[in-house]
């Protein structure tokens, strides 16, 4: 929300700082002869405040007809707001994977919405788009005609066009989102494949000693591999014993939420023991695969093979299985709430499950007791 820094009374009324993820911006909120202005100056770190009061005087001097003008346009199309506002956005705040499968959706979504004014897109404009997405939908067969998009690829579309229309809030363009309704799946999503315990030990026992630390650090962090891959020594403080996890040159953190990691005593052990091998500058493991470093232990131990996302689940359903709190595996593994720990990565194998049932033991000696049928007398 748009706020006024407290004890600061040298902003004239209607300009106010907004910050957004971590940037903030100069805007104006002002009506002008029953004329609501709303526009965005400029970043505070590009636009002094003396600049912006300047121009906020400016504005409010050229009249309400021309101040509109100032003002973005709500009858800004479609295609121009996602290719000169959103996408440089993302490119500049998000990972270049996800910048380029938000650019593949948007080009669908401006092949249909095409010059439609943000404020014309409502939600019956979302539910003919599904329609059209599924008769024109997805890559060419090797036969010719169109393979049909599933559900998952059509509510991607839909949440770009969401996560798109509002920016285009907070920027000021329109009033409000409206409210886009997915497609329900048609099959639940593969869960990634994990290892429990036994299995953990095993595998960092296999590997080769150049890559043990790896594989520690990946299982007794549960950070995601581009997390993994971008860490420096300097990172890393062993006397506080945490594991900094931000930006670091083209990588970015997810959601713009940096976090601190703790270590393990075993990863601490681990670490102390490499510290001095340890590069000085740049990634701590710089020409190691976390991919093939996992397949090569598990053939070793003889474990199922998983993804390097797989290490991340393995972390989580360890620390569930054990019973440990849920609130601090809420913030090691970076998440807003529990509600990705409830949905993905709290779940039990069937040995943990089989040594939970093991421990119940109800009733004298384990025995069934039969319920007697209600009787029928009055």
């Amino acid at each position: 929300m748009a706020r006024r820094k407290r004890g600061n009374r040298k902003l004239p009324p209607g300009l106010y700082r907004h910050r957004v993820r971590g940037n903030e911006y100069w805007i104006i909120r002002k009506t002008v002869a029953k004329q609501k202005i709303r526009v965005q100056l400029g970043r505070t770190d590009e636009l002094t405040e003396a600049e912006a009061i300047a121009r906020y005087h400016e504005i409010l001097a050229s009249g309400p007809d021309a101040a509109s003008a100032w003002s973005p346009s709500t009858s800004l199309g479609w295609t121009e707001f996602v290719t000169t506002r959103y996408l440089p956005h993302v490119e500049e705040h998000r990972a270049r994977r996800t910048f380029e499968m938000e650019r593949y959706a948007a080009s669908w979504l401006s092949a249909r919405l095409l010059d439609t004014p943000l404020d014309a897109i409502s939600t019956d404009t979302c539910e003919q788009y599904k329609r059209w997405r599924r008769a024109h939908g997805g890559r060419r067969g090797r036969k010719g005609p169109r393979c049909r998009p599933s559900a998952r690829t059509i509510n991607l579309d839909l949440h770009v066009l969401s996560k798109a229309l509002r920016h285009a809030v907070t920027l000021g363009l329109l009033e409000r989102a409206p409210t886009i309704v997915k497609l329900p799946e048609a099959r639940e999503r593969r869960e990634t494949p994990w290892h429990d315990a036994r299995q953990m030990d095993a595998v960092i026992a296999a590997a080769s000693p150049q890559r043990r630390l790896l594989l520690t650090f990946a299982y007794h962090t549960g950070m995601r591999p581009g997390e993994i891959d971008s860490r420096h020594k300097e990172d890393i403080d062993l006397d506080e014993g945490f594991i900094r996890v931000d930006h670091r040159g083209e990588f970015r953190v997810k959601k713009e939420k940096p976090r601190m990691v703790p270590i393990s005593v075993q990863l601490e052990r681990a670490l102390r023991a490499a510290w001095d091998d340890l590069p000085a500058h740049g990634p701590i493991f710089a020409g190691q695969s976390l991919s093939q470093t996992l397949k090569r232990a598990c053939v070793r131990a003889g474990a199922p093979h998983i993804p390097p996302y797989g290490t991340r689940h393995s972390f989580a359903s360890r620390w569930a299985a054990e019973g440990r709190s849920r609130e601090t595996l809420v913030k090691i593994m970076g998440h807003a709430d529990g509600r990705m720990i409830d949905r993905v990565y709290a779940h039990f194998g069937s040995n943990e499950l089989r040594a939970h049932m093991r421990g119940v033991q109800w009733g004298e000696e384990a025995t069934v007791i039969p319920l007697r049928p209600a009787s029928n007398e009055g």
